[in-house]
């Protein structure tokens, strides 16, 4: 299936009069930056990282990532989910 240009537009604007709730499994997800430097040399499959400065990213994962992708697209997204109550829960909610 192609999708001219025009089409594409056209699909991707009625995401802006979209109203979607989104209802599941929300985590964060944790980026860690870094530099293969060597194998382990006791383990041949594991790779050692020399971690760079600031390396850790956090973005919503599962649902949370699903409606994040929406309100991209220009839709009204909500999300329902349960979050605990640690750090990575506090910087999810915000």
């Amino acid at each position: 299936m192609s999708l001219s240009v025009g089409s594409a537009e056209a699909l991707f604007s009625r995401f802006k009069k979209k109203c979607v709730g989104v209802v599941g499994d929300a985590f964060v997800d944790t980026y860690v930056d870094g530099v293969i430097e060597r194998l382990n040399p006791e383990s041949r499959h594991v790779h050692l990282l020399r971690v760079k400065k600031n390396a850790l990213r956090h973005r919503s994962g599962g649902a949370g990532n699903v409606a994040r992708n929406l309100l991209t697209l220009g839709a009204n997204a909500w999300l329902l989910s349960v979050c605990g109550r640690d750090p990575l829960g506090d910087r999810f909610q915000h």
